[in-house]
């Protein structure tokens, strides 16, 4: 898996507000701070894709949207982090 250094970027940031629902993924959150981008720049990620996870304004990053939609996570669990179930 290429995008393996991504996936364990996105799990080393701390998650400070998650919501799911019915089975579904509804956001997982990290905060939008300057060491959270480098990390997030460093594993690859480019500054569109961060901006698309942001949105307009927001003071946090959807950390869901980053694995869902740029690696090849499909599943999250609140121990686990994000990961690709077979």
């Amino acid at each position: 898996m290429k995008d393996t250094a991504k996936i364990k970027a996105i799990n080393s940031l701390e998650v400070i507000e998650w919501s799911a629902g019915l089975g579904e993924l509804e956001y997982v959150l990290a905060a939008r701070t300057d060491e959270n981008l480098q990390v997030l720049l460093a594993a690859g990620f480019t500054d569109e894709e961060i901006a698309h996870a942001t949105g307009d304004g927001e003071m946090d990053i959807d950390l869901s949207t980053l694995a869902l939609n740029y690696t090849s996570a499909n599943c999250w669990d609140k121990d686990k982090g994000f990961y690709q179930e077979e």
